[in-house]
């Protein structure tokens, strides 16, 4: 086993060494958490505690592999060790099937996407004769899952929605389906019902990797997992809590500060110059009721960090084309270099001005594979075929227009399949005499499933292109069409698998964000989704009243933006660039807006009046 310990700062020996059982680690921007994590692992097994003695928790997939990647370099060898998300860990023990039957599934249960979770509960309201959007009821159903309480609802809107929420369990329930919201409530009820794998699931180190975004119900299962021992090191950063809309709550990490038998500070960032922390430590030290951690740094910068000022979005994003073209010019890679920018519709001005100049640029984190709709059909046929109960998978292949059938059919025929219960779903499809358009898919789904009984993996794979009229796309091998690319990079995924393993592949991939992949080009990206990454170069536009921080006048909105800023400026390791404009365009409406006060706090301005732009439409 090799290590790092010589390369640890004191403070950062002070984590990995500890001796205490309940450990607060408040990691800064840049300041190695991930390398305390690893090496804290490394400690512990050293002292002779075994793999399967140990957890780590992370808050996405992307974290969990560079760890694993990390600890396994470290050791030598793959370790057995669990380093992944709160999520993947609940599935894995969902999935076993004496649990799954405990908690009144009769099959594995299979993840339900975040756009169909949105569909089935646009369908559900539908018999409220349009009067509601799916959206909140998605965004409480989610916290209702999570344990937050729903405020500013009234009794008839709550009344209203716990009979959509209950709809919505129980077809998921009937399907065997769960979403990612269901897992962690899930597996606390296993162990509840369940003493002995209770037991099984108690860990004598917990670790937890990014806190500061743990909600109620992952500090439940935190707490669960550690009961017997109690030795729980959690690593985060309070400055960079920015998903408050996730229902992440600050509130728990204060819990836990109270209770920590030791709090230790990492405050020397590895990442960004001088210059980039010192405004970074100007604008959150405005934040009140924080631990106080002063970053520092022994990079030298290379130059100041920019701010410049525009009259409008379109001249911000030809400058921001123009900057890029310059420092390209002077060897700085395309990809090295990112456009921050808080709300998605910022990006078309940046997108039409970089297309302009012929620079290469990727959109990180775009749609999910999983969600296009060529790809779902296939994915749901197959769900549907391993699991002839699954109303959500039928649904959501046969409501599709080449199949002509009308939304009202699709009602009247799930009416009359729910008031039989001897026949799956496929075989009363194939004998529906009151309509013979379910007879022909039940009929078709039959000869699908005889095919899948003796066919290899690829040889089904283009049947079900054939029977799904998806063979359109395959005509011209030269095809360059996105569909036919997707169905073939599909076919590549599961090629090589046995039938019976697709269908755990297809959840896999509901369970894994978008595989990290090398992006080529200048990176486009909203400020959430830069948490974790770093760039050499960082663009960030719509430094503005209104935009950063937004139109909420709450104190505690106010605090989250600054923390968004924070991360902004954070994600930068050499240069910064901070642009704003005032003619914005927002929803429909024109507003002329003033420069951010964050540029204040950080020091990058001394005044927010621009004389030359006169009074503006909004202000603070």
């Amino acid at each position: 086993m090799t290590n790092e310990f010589d390369t640890l700062n004191p403070n950062q020996r002070q984590a990995v060494f500890t001796k205490n059982k309940k450990v607060l680690v408040m990691s800064g921007a840049g300041a190695g958490k991930t390398k305390v994590l690893t090496n804290r692992i490394c400690y512990l097994l050293e002292q002779g505690y075994s793999e399967n003695e140990i957890v780590a928790f992370t808050f996405t997939n992307k974290a969990a592999r560079e760890m694993k990647w990390r600890l396994e370099k470290m050791l030598g060898r793959e370790t057995t060790a669990f380093i992944g998300t709160f999520h993947s860990f609940c599935y894995n023990s969902i999935s076993i099937p004496e649990n799954f039957y405990q908690l009144g599934f009769d099959r594995r249960p299979e993840i339900i996407s975040d756009y169909d979770k949105g569909k089935m509960i646009k369908d559900i309201l539908e018999k409220y004769n349009g009067m509601y959007s799916n959206i909140p009821f998605v965004q409480d159903i989610s916290k209702i899952k999570n344990g937050v309480e729903i405020d500013d609802i009234t009794e008839s809107d709550r009344l209203i929605l716990n009979a959509v929420y209950h709809e919505y369990q129980e077809t998921l329930l009937r399907s065997s389906m769960i979403d990612f919201d269901d897992m962690i409530p899930l597996f606390i009820k296993l162990i509840e019902i369940d003493s002995t794998y209770k037991q099984i699931c108690q860990y004598k180190h917990v670790l937890v990797d990014e806190c500061q975004d743990t909600n109620g119900i992952q500090y439940e299962l935190i707490k669960k997992v550690s009961q017997d021992y109690q030795n729980i090191f959690m690593v985060g950063d309070e400055d960079q809590l920015i998903y408050s809309f996730r229902s992440s709550d600050i509130a728990i990490l204060k819990d836990f500060e109270l209770h920590a038998n030791e709090i230790i500070i990492l405050n020397e960032n590895y990442r960004c110059n001088k210059k980039i922390l010192g405004l970074a430590n100007n604008l959150i030290s405005y934040n009140p009721g924080r631990l106080e951690k002063n970053l520092i740094s022994n990079i030298e910068p290379v130059m100041d960090v920019r701010y410049k000022e525009f009259i409008s979005q379109t001249d911000e994003a030809e400058a921001v084309a123009k900057d890029i073209l310059r420092l390209h010019n002077h060897e700085e890679a395309y990809e090295d270099i990112a456009i921050l920018y808080r709300n998605n519709s910022q990006m078309f001005a940046v997108e039409k001005a970089l297309a302009k100049e012929k620079i290469p640029y990727t959109i990180y984190g775009g749609k999910p594979f999983f969600e296009y709709a060529d790809i779902r059909a296939i994915i749901y046929t197959y769900r549907l075929l391993y699991n002839p109960k699954n109303e959500i998978a039928f649904e959501a292949i046969y409501n599709r227009p080449n199949n002509h059938i009308e939304v009202y059919e699709l009602h009247e025929f799930m009416k009359d399949y729910h008031n039989q219960k001897e026949q799956d779903i496929i075989t009363f499809a194939s004998g529906y005499g009151l309509n013979p358009k379910f007879q022909k898919l039940g009929f078709n789904l039959l000869k699908l499933q005889d095919l899948l009984k003796n066919l290899t993996t690829e040889d089904f794979f283009m049947e079900l292109l054939n029977h799904l009229k998806y063979n359109k796309y395959l005509a011209d091998s030269q095809n360059q069409k996105p569909e036919y690319q997707r169905l073939m990079t599909l076919k590549d995924m599961i090629s090589d698998l046995k039938p019976e393993e697709v269908e755990e592949f297809f959840n896999s991939l509901m369970l894994e964000e978008n595989k990290d992949k090398k992006l080529n080009g200048v990176s486009l990206l909203t400020i959430h989704k830069s948490k974790g990454l770093e760039f050499n170069t960082v663009f960030v536009i719509g430094c503005n009243e209104g935009i950063l921080p937004g139109f909420s006048k709450r104190d505690k909105d106010l605090e989250e933006d600054r923390r968004v800023f924070y991360v902004a400026i954070t994600r930068a390791k050499q240069r910064l660039y901070l642009y704003c404009s005032v003619v914005h365009y927002i929803n429909g409406q024109i507003f002329k807006m003033k420069p951010s006060q964050f540029l204040l706090e950080a020091g990058i301005k001394e005044s927010t009046t621009m004389e030359f732009f006169g009074n503006y439409w909004y202000n603070r």
